[in-house]
Formats: structure tokens, sequence, C-alpha cells
């Protein structure tokens, strides 16, 4: 599988490369469809390891984006940021989200449980 992307998107845009910012700046989308759906990485933001994982399954769950359109923009950021000090925290993440879809088990999610009852039973 692979991203599909309008002339648009790789359209340099001539304001970035007079102020002379990074390809990233210059070419594609600023944030990416995997945040746009909530995913972050960012302490500030905190999200937990726990809260990460849930907006990542819930984002296949909903068919917003596939496991491997997931695991390949991980991969990529992994890639992209892997001698960057100041992104060891955020690689860790990226490496841990990573390893988690790979390993996600969706079989029994497909299964949609609209409500819950316990019943007490009372013993006489």
């Amino acid at each position: 599988m692979c991203r599909i992307v309008t002339n648009e998107y790789w359209t340099a845009k001539q304001a970035c490369i007079n102020e002379g910012r990074s390809i990233d700046d210059i070419y594609g989308d600023p944030e990416s469809h995997l945040h746009s759906l909530g995913y972050n990485v960012n302490s500030q933001i905190g999200l937990s390891k726990a809260q990460r994982r849930y907006i990542l399954r819930r984002i296949i769950m909903n068919k917003q984006m596939t496991r491997a359109e997931i695991e390949s923009h991980l991969s990529y950021l992994i890639r992209r940021n892997q001698y960057n000090y100041n992104f060891q925290k955020a690689i860790n993440k990226w490496y841990d989200d990573l390893l988690f879809i790979e390993n996600l088990d969706l079989s029994y999610s497909r299964i949609p449980m609209t409500e819950l009852r316990i019943n007490k039973y009372h013993h006489h």
C-alpha cells in the first residue's frame, strides 16, 4: 500500500525556500495524517503509552489509516530523526508504538459491544 498525494503536496513553497527551511518544511503537509487524528508523542502534550495505544487502535478500527500506513509513518519518523539527540524520547515512543502496531491483534475488536449488563445472583 502507498499513500496517494496530489501535485500540490510536492510543489515547493517558494517562501519556505527563500527562508532556508528544511526539506520537510518546504515540501509536503506540515501535519501528518496520523497527527491530525490525535496521535502525538510530544512530552508537552503528555499522552501516556495507554492513551497513544488507544488512539492507534481506534484509527485502525475506524479505518482512518491502515496498519501498514501507520507502520510506514512511524518507521519514517524513526529513520528521519535517528541521529538527532533531541528526539531520543520521541524515537523511543515511536519504536514502542511501532512494535505495538506490529503485534496488535484486532480479531476480537471486530465484534461490536454496545452494552454490558451484570446480573447479580442472589443465593437464597
